[in-house]
């Protein structure tokens, strides 16, 4: 069954890869041509492949899923705005299927934001010094089939010492489609030296429909740079994510980073760091919680290839129902890599006797003058805490509720924008009482 799947979905790849138009961008040809080989030759992960040896990604391929042609499409914009967090106080760029749509989005001062393509002719050559330049099509096969097939996507490029002054929301919309549909896009973030920015990244599914979304972002950040990058996936039963984040972080630069996950049949998120330089800083912190038969695999990688960096990751999951999770997070410490301080810890809660959690925290260190810690749990609530809120005359329910509310708390705290705290508070409040009900 999986060979007729995966031959079936290859199929219609190849026959996109046949007309996909070579002119589009031609200088990308051999990239592409790399990417879609890998892809031929590999196909897609299954279960024998360590990497993905707790996410079976053949029960999401299952589908009749129609490769998305990127139509434009027409829009409403009363249609979209309860999807905005907050449009006062946030930029907005609006992705619809992976498209940019600028008629739709803010124009942004000391930025140069367009779409791929765009980019590709009107900063030709900053795009290809930095396009594909950090992310090897090695990583696994949907990377590869990215970069063979996206031609839609995102470009931002933040010149040397300028800081944008108000978050940037990017509101992607998927499932515009009647078909089930299946997207690639890529964006290309840059930040030059001493430049600062904010970037709030979240997913919705439009319709009811099924979609497979792939997409793949670089992320750039220059000497004594500051990115802050926040994502939010909340689409709906039947959507699928594979999504890639490759950061790359030079001298005295700083990263903050947030990845929640609360909506999606099978979300697989792949966070990768690379600390090219001393004194970098990186913070990861996330927070997932599958419920119903959802599965939300995140895969962390930070690689402090040079001394005097330090990395912090914290991330959280709360399993409730059927629901299914698997965190790996790997730090590795090269040769040379002296003075690093790096640090994981992954906390988990089970709230049902189904629901499930696969963590596998990594450390590998090749240099003697480091700190570094990892470590993993797994548990249930605290019967004690539960009791003396009951003990209150606080129902059952409630009480659970009240504490895994506090639980995730440690990480949404570390959370600078206020709005947009406040906004993921009210989702989980919202999603905890499908499941608490007093």
């Amino acid at each position: 069954m999986e060979t007729l799947i995966q031959t079936t979905l290859q199929n219609q790849f190849i026959a996109a890869w046949q007309q996909a138009p070579i002119d589009v961008m031609p200088a990308l040809n051999a990239e592409r041509t790399k990417g879609f080989e890998f892809f031929m030759e590999k196909g897609f992960p299954t279960l024998k492949d360590e990497e993905w040896k707790y996410t079976n990604i053949q029960s999401a391929l299952k589908k009749n899923w129609v490769l998305n042609a990127h139509n434009n499409i027409e829009i409403d914009f009363n249609d979209i705005k309860q999807y905005i967090i907050n449009q006062e106080e946030h930029h907005l760029l609006l992705l619809i299927d992976g498209k940019f749509y600028p008629e739709y989005s803010s124009k942004i001062p000391g930025a140069h934001i367009c779409s791929l393509q765009e980019a590709y002719q009107v900063h030709h050559e900053l795009f290809m010094q930095y396009f594909s330049k950090q992310l090897s099509t090695a990583f696994n096969a949907f990377t590869a089939l990215n970069t063979a097939l996206a031609n839609e996507g995102l470009f931002i490029y933040v010149p040397k010492n300028t800081i944008i002054n108000k978050p940037i929301e990017i509101l992607n919309l998927n499932g515009f489609e009647e078909e089930d549909v299946f997207t690639h896009s890529r964006n290309l973030i840059i930040i030059e030296s001493s430049a600062e920015l904010s970037l709030l990244q979240h997913s919705h599914s439009f319709q009811e429909n099924a979609t497979f979304t792939n997409v793949v972002s670089e992320c750039f950040v220059g000497a004594q740079g500051k990115l802050n990058y926040h994502t939010l996936q909340l689409e709906n039963a039947d959507s699928c994510t594979v999504n890639t984040v490759q950061i790359v972080q030079e001298k005295d630069s700083l990263c903050n980073t947030s990845s929640i996950t609360l909506g999606g049949k099978m979300v697989r998120n792949d966070l990768n760091f690379r600390l090219v330089d001393k004194n970098c800083e990186s913070h990861l912190y996330g927070l997932y919680l599958p419920a119903g038969k959802e599965h939300f695999d995140h895969h962390t990688f930070v690689d402090h290839a040079s001394p005097n960096c330090y990395s912090n990751e914290f991330y959280k999951g709360i399993m409730m129902e059927q629901g299914t999770a698997v965190f790996n997070g790997k730090i590795i410490v090269r040769e040379g890599a002296q003075k690093t301080n790096a640090f994981q810890s992954n906390k988990n809660i089970l709230l049902s006797s189904e629901a499930k959690i696969d963590t596998k925290p990594q450390l590998e260190i090749f240099a003697d003058d480091v700190k570094c810690s990892h470590g993993a749990t797994v548990g249930q609530l605290d019967e004690e805490a539960l009791f003396y809120l009951q003990s209150r005359g606080i129902g059952k329910d409630k009480a659970y509720a009240l504490l895994v509310s506090a639980f995730a708390q440690d990480v949404l705290q570390q959370i600078a924008l206020t709005t947009y705290k406040t906004y993921l508070e009210n989702l989980i409040e919202h999603k905890l009482k499908s499941m608490f009900k007093d």
